[in-house]
């Protein structure tokens, strides 16, 4: 089993939103706005602004109430939306329950040129009509660990969410994959994934995809896009890599230079998607010029 290095990638990319802010006389600044309550969101929060810090881009921080309304947060969304100093906008997620059935009303009122998360109904939109958008940093940080050709390669994602399932199919097709959307209700999902040459992987579920699920006798490709917080504080993807590992050790009698290849949790694909966001931010600056 070989882990993708994920960190070099993330490098390029920081080293290209660099180039690209350097060369820009204009300050770039974006606004993060969150609703408090999830202590999950802290910490991305964090670890956003503290990427963009290093690209040069500046961030302003919006904390909002746990019980603040719909209009109230409409509002808040509305007027970062509309200051023209303003490059970018997000809103954090999740939202709490009270609002999460306003949760595209609110995404909506973000200008799909400041959509600097791509989640807006326009920005999803002209993704799939290929006009020119911002599309979601986690898809699109992704992309960068595979050829650009996938013609012939099957590729099996399991997630169907705005954020990450249904723009990766968009962009997997671009690149001439032959893509297989999965979820809860699939039936036969190990079957699916082992006749996978890429599996794209994010439910939340602990160390769900086993040894069981992986096929040892082709070249796979496994991306881990979950993220499941440990009683300790650390985090591990949906992939059980330990029994992946002994699995393929047991059969094999080996454990590196193998065919099968998995992004690390943590370490890889979330580290990708905050390099990605200041990219996103860059593009964002592009359309409002």
């Amino acid at each position: 089993m070989n882990l993708i290095d994920c960190k070099t990638v993330r490098e390029r990319l920081l080293v290209e939103a660099r180039l690209r802010t350097s060369s820009i006389r204009d300050i770039l600044r974006i606004a993060i706005i969150q609703v408090e309550g999830d202590d999950a969101s802290a910490v991305y929060i964090k670890n956003k602004i503290k990427v963009c810090k290093e690209v040069g881009i500046l961030v302003y921080p919006v904390k909002c109430s746990a019980d603040i309304t719909y209009a109230e947060l409409k509002q808040i969304i509305e007027h970062y939306n509309d200051r023209d100093d303003i490059t970018g906008v997000m809103l954090q997620l999740p939202l709490p329950s009270h609002l999460k059935p306003f949760e595209q009303n609110l995404l909506d009122c973000i200008s799909w040129k400041k959509d600097i998360d791509g989640l807006s109904s326009e920005s999803a939109g002209r993704l799939w009509a290929g006009q020119p958008c911002i599309t979601p940093a986690t898809p699109a940080g992704i992309m960068r660990l595979l050829p650009d050709d996938l013609s012939g390669k099957e590729v099996v994602i399991v997630n169907r969410s705005n954020l990450i399932g249904k723009p990766l199919v968009k962009l997997l097709l671009d690149r001439n994959a032959t893509v297989t959307v999965c979820h809860s209700k699939t039936e036969d999902l190990e079957h699916k994934t082992k006749s996978a040459d890429i599996v794209i992987v994010g439910v939340g579920v602990l160390r769900m995809f086993d040894s069981s699920y992986v096929n040892y006798d082709k070249p796979q490709t496994w991306i881990d896009c979950g993220i499941n917080k440990l009683g300790n504080g650390w985090i591990m993807g949906d992939v059980d890599m330990c029994d992946i590992k002994d699995y393929n050790y047991t059969k094999f009698r080996k454990n590196i230079d193998t065919d099968l290849s998995v992004t690390p949790v943590p370490g890889g694909v979330g580290i990708l998607t905050t390099a990605q966001l200041a990219l996103n931010v860059i593009k964002a600056y592009d359309f409002l010029r």
